[in-house]
This record gives C-alpha cells, sequence and structure tokens, in this order.
C-alpha cells in the first residue's frame, strides 16, 4: 500500500493503494493448497483478487464461517453505560485461517483445522468464556481445510471432508467428555467446499462440495447411532461456495454457490422426511460467497457475496411460507465471504468481509422490522478467512483468520456484545475509548459547538470514504450522521463562527479536489458550497478573526501551489488572495493573536524540506516573511501556546525523523530552540490541554509506528513522559473534548493491515 509516511512528498503518495496480486487456481489447486477464492471467479475462472474463503458450517441456527479487517493492538470498548461493541480476548493457541469454530453444549468453543504459515493444521483448541483464554485439545486424526463441522444432539462434533494435500472423505467425532477426537464412518466420496446441517431427528446432511476434479451435486446423510453415512437424494444443481439453512419446519434450503460453470441464483429445499431436494424460488441474482441466516420470524437473510465479477451490497429475504425471494435494504458496504450472526434482539451482526480489494473491518446491523442496514462498531482488526460464532449469552466470538492483506496469520480473537467478558484487555494510560463505524485514517475531526466531535472522511488504503460520525462524550459512543457529498481524505475540515463545518479540497483517488461542503450539526447533513479556485491537497485552512478561512498552498494534482484563497461563510465562496512566497504542501498554519496567520516549513519537490516561514496579514491580504526555523521541516505540528507563542515540533527533514523542537515568537518573528521530544516522529498529533501544556501521541519514527505519548511544558521548556497509547498508531486525529479529555481515533499502524476504527480517550 502506497503510506503517507514515506520520505516522498504527498504528491507521491496520492496516487492511491497498490492493489493485491491478481492470478486464478484451478479447484482442485485450491482444494489442496488451502486457497480458497474470493469474490471474482472462484476458482471456475478468472480471478481478480484472489483471496482466502472460508467453508460455510450450517447449524440449526446457521452462523456462516467468514472473513474480514486492521488493528494489531485490539482496542477495549468503553463507555460510561457499555455500549455493543467488539473488545480482546484472550489469544489462540496457535495463529490459523480457514478454521471451523462450533459452540458447544457446556458453552466453549471448538476451533478446529485450518492453515498457517506453516501448513495444514490438525491442532484443535478450545475457548472458555468464562476465563476468556484458549487451550490445546485434540489433535484430529487428520489435517483438515475446508472441511464441516457440525454440533450433535448428543454433545459430539462431526469433523468430515475437506483437504490438505488432497481431496477427503473420511469423518471423525471430538469428544468434549475427553477431549480426543476418534475416527468415525467415512462418506461416499471425498468433498470439501460444501456446506452440512443439523437436521431434527438429529441426522447431518452434506452436500455439494468439490472432490477434487468435480462440483457435487450428490448428497449423504450421517446417522449418530450407527456412526455412517447414507446417500440421499441429489440436489438439482452441483454446487459449492453455497449456503444451507435448516428452516423452522426442518427443511433445509440450499441458495446460490458456484456451480462450476457460473455462479447460481437459483435455490432448493432438502425434505428430510422424503430424502429428496426439490426447486424453489430464485435470487434476483446469482451470487456466492454470501452468509445465510434464519431469522426469528422463520424468514432467510440473503447478504452481500460476488456475483462472479463484483461483490455485492444486494440483500434479500426468503419466505418459506411462498417460497420467494424479495429484495431487502442493502449493505451500506459491498462485501463477500463475511460472517452474519442471529443476535439475541433479532438484528443480524454482519462482520468483515472482502470489497474487491481490501479486507474490512466494518460491521452492521440488519433489523428485520426496517427492513435496513446500519452501521455498527467496527471490529478491532481486519480478518480474512476468520471465524464467528455466537456463544451461549448472545456475545460473538470472532477468531483469527489472515490479515487484511492476506498475509499474516492472525491468532487473536475478539469478543462482540455489552461486556468484554473476561477479556484480556491491555490497561493503558492514556486509556481506551469506543469504536468509529468505519477504520479511517487521514480523516478530520472537528469539536463542534455542542460537544460533539465530527469525525468524516479518510480511507482504509483502497477505499476513500464520504461517511461521516458524532463521537459523543457523555454516553462515549459514536453515531452516524449525514454523509459527505465527496468521498475525501488529506482534506481540511475548519469550524465556522456560525458552528457550521467547512470541508474543502482533499484526495479522492487519483484525483485532487476543488470541491467544498458545510456540514450543518442542526440537520445532521452536507450540503455543497462554493469550490475552490485550484484542487488542493495538503493545504492548510485557518479561521481569521473576522470569521473567513484561509486556504493556503497545497498540490493541484500536477504542480505545487504557493498561491492562497479565502472562504466568505456570509457569500460562500471563495476568492483570490496573495501568494506565499514559496510553493508548499505538508506544511503548517497557525493564526496568532493579533490575527495574522504563520506559515512554516513544508515541501514543494518531495525531498526538499524549507526552514522558511512567513506571515500573512488579513488586512491587507498578503504575505510577507519572517524569521526561519531554524531546522527545515515537513509534517510537523504547530501549537500556538497559551502566551502567544507557537510551538513546532517533530516532522521529518529528508529521510531524517526529527525529535527537535523550537518556538516562534510572534514578538520578535524569530524561531529560537527548545528542549526535544524523547522520541523523533512525523504525522503525530499535538493537542493543547487545559492546563498549558501540549500533549504529543503517537507518530511515525521512520520505521514503526508509535505508541508512546509525551507533553510539553512551556514553563520549563521540556518534554516528559506521560503513558501510552493502547494502540501504536500515526495518521490519526486528536480532539480536546470540552471536560478536558482528548480524543485520539482512527489513523494507521503499518503499511498494509493497520487501519484503525478504535479510538481512546487521554484523562489528564
Amino acid at each position: 500500500m502506497i503510506r503517507p509516511r514515506t520520505t516522498e512528498s504527498l504528491a507521491s503518495r496520492r496516487l492511491g493503494p497498490v492493489r493485491l496480486r491478481h492470478g486464478s487456481l484451478s479447484r482442485a489447486t485450491c482444494l489442496a493448497m488451502g486457497l480458497f477464492v474470493v469474490l471474482v471467479a472462484g476458482c471456475s475462472g478468472s480471478s481478480t483478487s484472489p483471496t482466502p474463503a472460508p467453508t460455510p458450517t450450517v447449524s440449526p441456527t446457521p452462523t456462516p464461517i467468514a472473513s474480514p479487517t486492521p488493528t494489531r493492538t485490539p482496542i477495549p470498548t468503553a463507555s460510561p453505560t457499555p455500549a455493543l461493541g467488539f473488545g480482546p480476548t484472550g489469544s489462540m493457541t496457535t495463529a490459523r485461517d480457514l478454521h471451523t469454530a462450533t459452540l458447544l453444549s457446556d458453552g466453549r468453543v471448538l476451533i478446529a483445522g485450518g492453515r498457517n504459515g506453516s501448513g495444514f493444521l490438525a491442532s484443535a483448541e478450545l475457548y472458555d468464556p468464562t476465563t476468556g483464554s484458549f487451550s490445546p485439545t485434540g489433535p484430529m486424526t487428520a489435517q483438515r481445510v475446508g472441511h464441516t463441522a457440525t454440533a450433535l444432539a448428543d454433545g459430539r462434533v462431526l469433523i468430515a471432508g475437506g483437504g490438505n494435500d488432497s481431496s477427503l472423505a473420511s469423518a471423525e467425532l471430538y469428544d468434549p467428555k475427553t477431549g480426543t477426537f476418534s475416527p468415525t464412518g467415512s462418506m461416499a466420496g471425498a468433498r470439501g467446499l460444501g456446506a452440512a446441517a443439523l437436521l431434527s431427528d438429529g441426522r447431518v446432511l452434506v452436500a455439494g462440495g468439490y472432490d477434487g476434479s468435480a462440483v457435487l451435486a450428490s448428497a449423504e446423510l450421517y446417522d449418530p447411532k450407527t456412526g455412517s453415512f447414507s446417500p440421499t437424494g441429489s440436489m438439482a444443481s452441483p454446487r459449492d461456495f453455497y449456503t444451507a439453512t435448516v428452516l423452522s419446519d426442518g427443511r433445509v434450503l440450499v441458495v446460490g454457490g458456484d456451480g462450476g460453470s457460473g455462479y447460481l441464483a437459483s435455490a432448493e429445499l432438502y425434505d428430510p422426511k422424503t430424502g429428496s431436494f426439490s426447486p424453489t424460488g430464485s435470487m434476483a441474482s446469482p451470487r456466492a460467497y454470501h452468509t445465510a441466516t434464519a431469522l426469528s420470524d422463520g424468514r432467510v437473510l440473503i447478504v452481500g457475496g460476488t456475483d462472479g465479477p463484483n461483490a455485492v451490497a444486494t440483500a434479500e429475504l426468503y419466505d418459506p411460507k411462498t417460497g420467494t425471494f424479495s429484495p431487502t435494504g442493502s449493505l451500506i458496504a459491498t462485501r463477500a465471504i463475511h460472517t452474519a450472526n442471529l443476535l439475541p434482539d433479532g438484528r443480524v451482526l454482519i462482520a468483515g468481509g472482502w470489497n474487491g480489494s481490501a479486507g474490512l473491518a466494518s460491521v452492521e446491523f440488519y433489523d428485520p422490522g426496517t427492513g435496513s442496514f446500519s452501521p455498527a462498531a467496527s471490529m478491532t482488526s481486519a480478518r480474512l478467512g476468520h471465524a464467528a460464532t455466537t456463544l451461549s449469552d448472545g456475545r460473538v466470538l470472532v477468531t483469527g483468520g489472515k490479515d487484511r492483506s492476506d498475509t499474516v496469520d492472525l491468532d487473536s480473537a475478539e469478543l462482540f456484545g455489552r461486556s468484554s467478558g473476561p477479556a484480556v484487555s491491555p490497561t493503558p494510560s492514556p486509556g481506551s475509548g469506543p469504536t468509529m463505524s468505519h477504520v479511517r485514517s487521514e480523516h478530520s475531526a472537528t469539536l463542534l459547538s455542542d460537544g460533539r466531535v465530527l469525525i468524516d472522511g479518510g480511507w482504509d488504503g483502497s477505499t476513500y470514504f464520504a461517511s461521516a460520525e458524532l463521537y459523543e462524550p457523555k454516553t462515549g459512543a459514536f453515531i452516524p450522521t449525514g454523509s459527505m457529498a465527496t468521498a475525501r481524505a488529506w482534506h481540511t475540515a475548519t469550524l465556522l463562527s456560525d458552528g457550521r463545518v467547512l470541508l474543502a479540497g482533499g484526495l479522492n483517488g487519483r484525483q485532487g479536489l476543488s470541491v467544498a461542503e458545510l456540514y450543518v450539526p442542526k440537520t445532521g447533513s452536507f450540503s455543497r458550497t462554493g469550490s475552490m479556485t485550484a484542487a488542493r491537497v495538503g493545504a492548510t485552512a485557518t479561521l481569521l478573526s473576522d470569521g473567513r478561512v484561509l486556504i493556503a498552498g497545497g498540490w493541484d494534482g500536477s504542480t505545487f501551489l504557493a498561491s492562497a484563497e479565502l472562504y466568505d461563510p456570509k457569500t460562500g465562496s471563495f476568492s483570490p488572495t496573495g501568494s506565499m512566497a514559496t510553493a508548499r504542501e505538508a506544511h503548517t498554519a497557525t493564526a496568532l493573536p493579533d490575527g495574522r496567520v504563520l506559515i512554516a516549513g513544508g515541501t514543494n519537490d518531495g525531498s526538499t524540506e524549507f526552514a522558511l516561514a512567513e506571515l500573512y496579514d488579513p488586512a491587507t491580504g498578503t504575505f510577507s516573511p519572517t524569521g526561519s526555523m531554524i531546522t527545515a521541516r515537513d509534517d510537523q505540528i504547530a501549537t500556538l501556546l497559551p502566551d502567544g507563542r507557537v510551538l513546532i515540533a517533530g516532522g521529518k527533514n529528508g529521510s531524517q525523523y526529527l525529535a527537535s523542537a523550537e518556538l516562534y515568537d510572534p514578538k520578535t518573528g524569530s524561531f529560537s530552540p527548545t528542549g526535544s521530544m524523547a522520541t523523533p516522529r512525523a504525522w503525530h498529533t499535538a493537542t493543547l490541554l487545559s492546563d498549558g501544556r501540549v500533549l504529543i501521541a503517537g507518530g511515525w519514527d521512520g520505521s514503526k509506528a508509535l505508541a508512546s505519548v509525551e507533553a510539553y511544558d512551556a514553563k520549563a521548556g521540556s518534554f516528559s513522559p506521560t503513558g501510552s497509547l493502547a494502540a501504536a498508531r500515526d495518521s490519526h486525529t486528536a480532539t480536546l473534548l470540552a471536560d478536558g479529555r482528548v480524543l485520539i481515533a482512527g489513523g494507521q499502524t503499518d503499511e498494509t493491515s493497520g487501519y484503525f476504527a478504535s479510538a481512546e480517550l487521554y484523562q489528564p
């Protein structure tokens, strides 16, 4: 991924994310290697973004195992009144993806098989919700990936089929009482990538899948009493990567999938009484890698997936009474190979997945009452090929998988619910906070007049966001608000004198933006306003004493800019003003007590930083030189101190990241040295606290993101450490709340997998 922390300029960084490798695999190769294709073509044709997909595991209340997004350090959800969200719990004993996770009758969860960088796994482990920890059990008699796992009525678990170096027909039973696996009767033929469903009479239906050479339509039944499989009626269409859902009347609904020559819209019903399949209504569009969830009213919710070339956001409902599908609300984000879990309140939790270019940490709820989707708190990590299991107490356990770039196998786990339960969580100093609805980096955060914080835009390494949300300090929760008209990152956000927020410029893919819009807190909506005279990325925006906003410098897509312009809220228009002496981006702009604006540092070629500084005078509309900084730098911070001086700290100079700091004195127009930070950093934040100190948090030191935090004391002229972030992050936002706390939100921690939805609170 292209990161804004390289030594290149913003111009070099704005070409957007590098796509994952392309390619295609045969189905046989997929099963043998454990590489379960994602989205665009499965293993039946050309693929745009091959990524592992899980094998659906079906139970009386089906919870298909899926995959999905980013964080290395889980952040617990904390608020005065516990809110629904994700929080960390103990880590697995083995990193794994494409495993199965099965709820046992005693409330524990059996994690079995899968793969990691060492190869296919026979190992298994148990998660105990009462302790929040994992412990080894088993192992299985064979290494397996793409198998099914079904909890039987007597408490044992049937593991069937799958593959390692070849497709498997074998099956085995896990006994929770002894913690051991033992062989049971084998299927009539090898199959993986199929589905299994527990029938009301205790038998298990195993159908479809892939045997190493062909997609299967055949099905068979496992009888726990005899420990053997026997044939039953075949499906009308061969299919794998489909879903199988047990209906309230005992029949099994089979939907979609890959038929070997294309994706399927068809569906069929298995009747245990007759042992046969019969057609039922078809979906509006073909799909595979979707989820199917039995709702409390007996209908089945079909969500997302891929139609062949694209991930889809559509959803449909199957009504067993009429045997027909009908459309329902669309997902907020396109996604396939996601998870879907029925919650105790009747809603469905849709988590993670793949949008065609990147894994998702985002989560949303489906409400059957309104037929609509709404954002929920995101997972703390991006995950592909993970498992999601509804626990006995209604919480959802998410385990393992790969990171968003499909490169690192994860051993971490997290819990969704109102309480993190026995979660093994860090005790950070600054403390932890709630979670945004999206992972976001290079977004903006603006303290509104009513004390709430507007979070908008940003990107996740592949997608630019138009969405926005509000942080409510009283409840400690993020809530949705209207979306911007234009998705953007690296934009400016300025609180106007009348309480509205001006969003201007920024980047959307390869395009620099000149468009601007206004957020109105009273209505929670965005509306267009006049456009800037030039597209600008990496510009600064400064509120002047007369209520206008000075926009200065930046990059327009081809040229670094010295020009500046003024936004007038009364007319809703931009007009040119005097130009800077030097074209620059990645600089700082600070409103001084006398109304002038200090412009300092920056770059205009991506490799040479400036020490030059200049002052803008609103009375004359002109820029004039002032003293130069001691050290040339860009991507530094600038903070107006209570005594009127400006603190400049950190940033970078060429390939060197800086710990040095200096002070600008408007009375003398000169810079002077002050104490240095303990750690060199750029893309950090600086927040003036209520007691006059400046909080420096996170950033990037040239090789890694930082969790360290330090405070600058202007009286002493020195920095001192003050706790640590719960997660190392840069390109985040920091907002001083009305009660003196600081909200740290979003950002990123590495070049591929570390985009955050998490937030934390610093208590001075």
